[in-house]
């Protein structure tokens, strides 16, 4: 989908400037661009099934940045990394001397050097998180901007949700671009959250059952709240349902077509359309 209110080319004929808030995961690239004068999303558009990891291959950005019309009129550049590759820490075990024994636990690609490390104070949760953004990536938009912020998407993911109280037993999963993306509740504390790659809805089902049963969750006891692009008619629904007796989409509603969500009309919102028009430091 693309053009909500205009093409990517038809808003470099404006002199207003835009920013562009956007998802990148391993072959997998959404955008949208608002205006900086009053935040309103004026297109949106999702370019999957690149060659995987495409954000090593500086060529590659610069075709893609290029044929979308994004090196103009943008005076701001927000990027969400969707990753397995990160660490949630409390405050009181982390120091800036422990972030690469802490990535060690997740992932063995600081070594290639390809990466570097970025370190986000979530404060709502007294935590860090630690995640990795690819070098390449990195100069490529700094070289291009004015102004360049990187988040990791579970952080978006967590503040979203912050509001969350009075489940003692809960787990928020987000479904989208195969990734399922999780947050941990119990009796109102912040436990845990994970990326995970899917390839089925056995996939979502095992990571879903497994995080439960890892925090004593009992499947019929523990509510579980899905958001993503996401049919109560889907058989990823149907299998979930089956096994857990509490679960529910975001706002109780069913997904509503992408118009609605944009125009306010539907109070249920899709994790990357709220990444890509509220990502903010």
């Amino acid at each position: 989908m693309t053009g909500l209110y205009y093409q990517s080319s038809d808003l470099n004929k404006t002199t207003n400037k835009n920013k562009l808030s956007s998802i990148i995961s391993g072959d997998n690239f959404i955008y949208g661009i608002s205006s900086k004068e009053n935040n309103k999303l004026l297109s949106f558009k999702e370019l999957p099934y690149f060659e995987n990891n495409f954000f090593l291959d500086e060529s590659k950005l610069k075709e893609i940045f290029s044929n979308n019309h994004l090196l103009e009129n943008i005076e701001e550049i927000k990027i969400a990394i969707l990753s397995p590759d990160f660490v949630f820490c409390p405050s009181e075990l982390y120091t800036k001397e422990s972030e690469h024994d802490l990535l060690k636990t997740v992932t063995i690609k600081q070594y290639l050097n390809d990466y570097s490390i970025e370190t986000k104070f979530i404060s709502h949760l007294n935590s860090y998180l630690l995640f990795l953004i690819p070098k390449v990536l990195k100069d490529f938009l700094k070289n291009n901007y004015d102004k360049v912020n990187f988040f990791h998407a579970n952080e978006i993911f967590l503040s979203k949700y912050k509001f969350i109280n009075s489940y003692e037993n809960l787990l928020i999963a987000n479904i989208n671009n195969g990734y399922l993306q999780t947050a941990i509740y119990k009796n109102d504390q912040f436990r845990q959250t994970n990326v995970y790659n899917i390839n089925n809805k056995e996939d979502i089902l095992y990571h879903i059952i497994s995080n439960l049963s890892n925090h004593s969750m009992p499947v019929n006891i523990a509510d579980v709240i899905l958001a993503g692009r996401l049919e109560r008619e889907s058989a990823i629904f149907k299998i979930l349902a089956e096994h857990i007796k509490n679960i529910s989409f975001i706002d109780n509603l069913d997904r509503r077509d992408f118009s609605n969500v944009f125009l306010g009309k539907s109070k249920h919102l899709f994790f990357d359309i709220y990444a890509l028009s509220q990502c903010e430091s």
